[in-house]
């Protein structure tokens, strides 16, 4: 389709409802540890509870993302969309009112139990674009895309701007009123309560305005098997006698039965993974899923040394400041996307910038733990203990790791697309949590099954990084005989033995053909089009 504009109504409003969602994901890690302090929960366990908190919104991704879209599938677009932001709405209200450790886990895995709201705008972007070129569908995807740092940066000054409001802003709750004696009980009611408003209103607009865009039911693929069968079966000749009648059932049997054969090879083939794991695949799934769990990891890693006090060994840093460091997520994703990844992949290729940003990883993680020791070197006013180093050094730290990790995610999903057999390929619009958009089901359905795969997988390790840090973190600090400074640094030492891994896997990648030259210069354009 030439000459014509994008839909850009669309595409802008299903941003929002990818930007509400990634709100209500993230809005709580600027406070999360002072909201487990405040379940009364020992303090050697905070860290324990928080990740088990965090992973709780990932577990249930596990069992529920594919069936979620095959029902988008049989029904539609638009319910499943709508039945994604209705819970994730419910979901960020019952956190809010949380006054215990069930309480918050069961809200937080209610919404990860329909959040489909982004793999379900992919869909439909790429269904109402499916006509234009390939430059402006390029295009429509880079804008969903910003809803991801956007989310980084607006979820954490949410979270730390409104939580416990009575106490950062007296004036305005007057003493014994009930909105004050509210507040007072559930302090974190008040960012819940925004993040459910904005979600509350992309729900209406998506009632009103988002389009269905499936265009070929299930059901009438269906119809066109049955309609085959019953002319096979509807041409029966009149006859008093009961032998015609029982063979012409005996023929209607055999002709389903056929059916159900050929329904049942051609499921089996869609989920086959022969052709597709070859040795290629299976390296660049290992880098692939390393990455996601140091994702995951090192995002709960960060909630939980930045807000923990500085006896557990943590910053001891208030949600302010805490936010200010994780809104440096999101900045980091836009500069990546806009600016670093076209550069550095056409000048050094997917596979080497992939190795670059594992090795950049180990850094990171060499100098991060050494953040909490500038505590104690004197200001520009010469006073001790203060933060004034700290929270520059870890944004710093934080920032730089985003870069890499935002570099080193989408490369390495660029490179197994290159090395998939060609006979699997299919388009693919790939984004950083792994989930992907398939074009074209029919000519890739071993393509399909290992996406299918590959997300199954990061949705394990999402959920199993926030709670083994949370795990290691706490279970360290209880090894009273190993000295502090050791004990406090165990989770990053884990951490980095995990990078390590990752730096060898990839390592043993092999440069595919023509690397730098065209699926290179594919990204490069794709991101200049932001």
């Amino acid at each position: 389709m030439t000459g014509q504009q994008l839909p850009y109504g669309q595409i802008i409003l299903l941003t929002g409802c990818c930007l509400a969602s990634g709100i209500n994901f993230i809005f709580f890690t600027p406070f999360a540890i002072a909201f487990v302090r405040g379940l009364e929960v020992e303090n050697d366990d905070i860290a324990y509870y928080a990740g088990i908190i965090s992973a709780a919104a990932f577990a249930p991704c596990i069992f529920t993302t594919f069936p979620l879209a095959a029902l988008s599938d049989r029904i539609g677009r638009r319910p499943i969309l709508f039945m994604s932001l209705a819970t994730s709405t419910i979901s960020v209200c019952l956190f809010g009112i949380s006054k215990s450790v069930t309480w918050a886990v069961v809200s937080r895995a209610l919404l990860g139990t329909v959040s489909v709201a982004a793999l379900i705008s992919r869909s439909i972007i790429s269904e109402t674009t499916e006509k234009y070129l390939e430059a402006q569908r390029s295009q429509a995807f880079s804008l969903l895309q910003l809803a991801y740092p956007l989310g980084y940066m607006l979820g954490p000054f949410i979270g730390s701007t409104f939580a416990e409001p009575v106490e950062k802003y007296p004036d305005y709750f007057a003493h014994g009123a009930p909105l004050t004696i509210f507040f007072e009980t559930y302090p974190y009611a008040l960012p819940s309560l925004i993040c459910a408003s904005f979600s509350t209103l992309m729900l209406i607009l998506a009632i009103c305005f988002v389009k269905e865009t499936r265009s070929t039911p299930l059901e009438e693929r269906d119809t066109k098997d049955n309609e085959q069968l019953l002319r096979h079966t509807s041409h029966k000749a009149y006859s008093t006698f009961n032998h015609n009648d029982r063979l012409s059932e005996m023929a209607s049997a055999g002709n389903m039965a056929i059916l159900i054969s050929t329904k049942t090879k051609r499921l089996l083939r869609m989920f086959s993974l022969d052709d597709c794991m070859t040795m290629a695949v299976l390296s660049v799934c290992a880098v692939h899923t390393q990455l996601t769990f140091q994702t995951g990891y090192y995002q709960e890693l960060l909630q939980v040394w930045m807000g923990s006090e500085r006896t557990n060994g943590g910053l001891g840093l208030s949600t302010k400041q805490t936010a200010t460091a994780l809104a440096s997520q999101g900045i980091a994703q836009l500069i990546a996307i806009m600016a670093v990844l076209p550069l550095m992949v056409k000048r050094f290729g997917t596979v080497h910038l992939c190795r670059a940003m594992c090795f950049g990883f180990m850094i990171v993680y060499s100098i991060q733990p050494w953040v909490r020791y500038l505590y104690d070197v004197p200001d520009f006013q010469r006073r001790l203990h203060t933060h004034f180093w700290e929270v520059p050094a870890a944004i710093l730290c934080i920032f730089t790791w985003w870069m890499f990790a935002m570099t080193g995610m989408t490369t390495i999903i660029v490179v197994l697309n290159d090395v998939a057999p060609r006979s699997s390929i299919c388009k693919v619009n790939s984004v950083a949590d792994g989930m992907e958009t398939m074009h074209d089901q029919q000519r890739c359905h071993n393509w399909i099954s290992l996406l299918i795969s590959m997300t199954v997988i990061s949705n394990i390790v999402n959920a199993i990084g926030p709670a083994a840090c949370g795990v290691i973190w706490s279970g360290s600090l209880k090894l009273s005989w190993i000295p502090f400074p050791l004990r406090t640094s165990i989770t990053w030492l884990v951490l980095a033995l995990i990078g390590a891994t990752t730096l060898y896997s990839s390592v043993k990648l092999l440069p595919p053909k023509n690397d730098a030259m065209s699926k290179s210069k594919a990204i490069a354009d794709h991101s200049e089009n932001v």
